[in-house]
């Protein structure tokens, strides 16, 4: 594996538009087992100094806890005031005489949306910005790799920092770095710039993004380490209908779902009044709480769990439009004016989709962006989980369509910086409501979904599951779980969004599977449902331990997932996606005990394919034209 630094020599660009890059090593210091906020290190200090006169002081920090991790912080003291546009740092190379090899995880969350794939290959002339800022929420990490091994770069804020972590491609070879937004440096003064987190590893972007998030764990930021059982349970959603459902048809279809083995049923889009109010809506509820509790105790008479939609921080419109359903002006924009983020103008501003900007028109059906530092609107929000779980009996939420939240300029809620409403979004607006959900039922159900791109990583300790959030290909899906289970912990829930090419993806990367399609009773779709329904109820992958470190993704011959579950080993191989290989190569059975044998089963179509295979030479041919889903049997003897 060869790398070629450049965090020493790099800065970016001044305010003025001219880019400082001559630094030049003055000191160092080298210190052992120094005690850090991530652990014990060895300690390498650089001090640097430019010819413009500007100074920077590099602490890189070996964590010795953290196989392969690094964190590297960075000082800058200027000789007069200096606004400084972008700081770059870590910036890493990875060399590969075979350009087609290289791949990149991708974390960043700019738009359009749905049109990014996170993982890519890397070849000359790629560029992804990696964006984090109020238009694009996100994962804060970028990751490099080939045969060779990897190298993955993160921010280590514990917040929604503005940065860029870009991946580019040229001359056979993959650059990453990070890149900090806006700094101001007063004369003669240390500012702290940032740390970076790199993971330097082998195999994939797993490991990579495992690294990243072991550090980040170690100043104590992780998704909850325990989650109630409802996070795994089989799932339909009433989005399938859209508009199209009363109560009635939920209680009717209530029976048929149940027998196929779903557990919680999401009551979607279209039940309520106005965003922000979030009352019930006369045309579905013509008999308000009546009617919703006749449907939570019809879902709970059924042993079921009832999950409702809805749309985090936002405030409504001025009036009424149709979108989805015919929604109502929002009362609380009428009455509360001074909860909403403003531009810089003093108008509104709305929530939009990824990558639209500050002043982007609405997306979908979203409305008024509600500001996390308004005390009062983070307070409705609260009083509407307490509503929905005290008097309709909801068992958890569906939290949807949060893309990011806009900088705010309104000067009734005393921001220092605009940011700030997007930096603490999370930390204030999702915990106070998932503090109040948990307080209210331990046991609730809580997933947020970004839609069409990166889960918001920022949201994590505040979710009991994950979902893979309107993914456009089934291999897409695959690797977005593989890298969840990575980011949270290799038990935590992760739920691929419906679609029924999704089934055999769902159940071989040990993903809760979900569907929101109401099908005709003995049909050739509900059959098909049934059977894969059947197959992940019998077998529970989603209860088991993803093992992400065996197989590496555009490496091995085959993409591949597996599953660790009572005692016994779960491999899926898939060639349906963008990367497969030519032929049938061998199957090769990683990770297997090598003094034991074991019985190889086929265990979607319940055939064996090898009596007696040695955990030392697990490799056998079999050929398969899209999946194959297996699993080793540890034998006795």
């Amino acid at each position: 594996m060869l790398f070629c630094t450049k965090a020493i020599t790099r800065l970016g660009k001044r305010a003025d538009g001219t880019t400082v890059s001559d630094f030049t090593i003055v000191s160092q210091q080298v210190q052992s087992n120094v005690q850090t906020e991530f652990g014990a290190a060895n300690r390498l200090v650089l001090n640097l100094e430019s010819g413009s006169g500007l100074k920077k002081t590099v602490c890189y920090d070996l964590l010795t806890g953290i196989d392969g991790a690094i964190t590297a912080t960075t000082v800058y003291t200027a000789q007069s005031d200096v606004t400084l546009t972008d700081l770059t740092e870590a910036s890493f190379r990875l060399v590969d005489p075979d350009s087609n090899k290289i791949w990149s995880y991708n974390g960043g969350g700019e738009g359009p949306q749905s049109y990014y794939d996170t993982i890519q290959k890397v070849t000359n002339g790629f560029y992804r910005a990696n964006k984090q800022d109020e238009t694009a929420v996100g994962v804060p990490v970028s990751d490099i790799y080939s045969v060779k091994g990897g190298v993955c770069v993160g921010d280590a804020s514990l917040y929604h920092r503005f940065l860029t972590v870009p991946v580019t491609g040229a001359n056979n070879t993959a650059n990453v770095c990070i890149n900090w937004y806006q700094q101001e440096l007063k004369a003669n003064v240390a500012t702290d710039a940032g740390t970076a987190i790199i993971g330097v590893h082998d195999g994939d972007y797993y490991n990579g993004l495992k690294i990243y998030a072991n550090v980040m764990a170690a100043q104590g930021f992780r998704a909850p380490e325990e989650v109630p059982s409802t996070s795994y349970e089989l799932r339909w959603e009433g989005w399938g209908w859209e508009n199209n459902w009363t109560v009635d048809k939920f209680i009717g279809k209530l029976d048929s779902l149940y027998a196929q083995g779903v557990r919680q049923i999401v009551v979607d889009d279209c039940w309520y009044t106005s965003a922000g109010d979030w009352e019930l809506h006369p045309d579905k509820f013509p008999n308000g709480a009546a009617d919703m509790l006749r449907l939570t105790d019809a879902i709970h008479e059924r042993g079921m769990t009832m999950v409702l939609w809805w749309r985090p921080m936002d405030g409504g419109r001025e009036s009424g439009y149709y979108v989805v359903h015919q929604a109502t002006a929002s009362k609380l924009l009428a009455e509360h004016p001074e909860y909403f983020v403003k531009n810089e103008d003093g108008s509104f501003a709305k929530l939009t989709g990824p990558g639209s900007g500050q002043n982007g028109g609405f997306n979908g059906s979203t409305g008024y962006a509600l500001c996390p530092y308004s005390e009062g609107a983070v307070q409705s929000q609260v009083d509407f989980v307490t509503r929905a779980i005290t008097e309709w009996g909801v068992d958890g939420f569906k939290s949807d369509y949060v893309w990011g939240v806009p900088k705010c300029y309104n000067e009734a809620h005393n921001h220092a910086r605009p940011e700030e409403s997007t930096e603490d979004a999370a930390e204030i607006f999702y915990s106070a409501i998932y503090e109040a959900m948990t307080e209210l039922d331990p046991d609730v159900f809580h997933l947020l979904c970004n839609c069409g791109t990166p889960q918001d990583y920022y949201s994590l300790p505040y979710v009991t599951q994950i979902p893979t959030a309107d993914p456009t290909s089934v291999d897409q899906t695959r690797r977005r779980v593989k890298a969840y289970k990575a980011l949270t912990s290799d038990t935590f829930p992760v739920t691929t969004d419906h679609n029924e090419l999704w089934y055999p993806s769902s159940v071989g990367t040990g993903a809760v599977l979900i569907e929101k399609r109401a099908f005709a009773d003995g049909s050739a779709q509900a059959k098909e449902y049934e059977k894969w329904l059947g197959i992940a109820a019998e077998h529970e992958l989603y209860k088991g331990r993803h093992i992400g470190d065996l197989y590496a993704y555009g490496i091995d011959p085959y993409e591949t997932y597996v599953i660790e579950k009572d005692g016994m080993t779960y491999y899926s191989f898939y060639k349906d996606g963008k990367y497969k290989p030519s032929g049938h190569p061998a199957i090769e059975l990683k990770g297997l005990e090598p003094d034991r044998y074991y019985r190889i089963e086929d265990y979607v179509n319940g055939t064996v394919i090898a009596e007696r295979v040695s955990g030392a030479e697990a490799s056998f041919n079999v050929s398969f034209s899209q999946y194959l889903l297996l699993r080793a049997i540890p034998l006795n003897d």
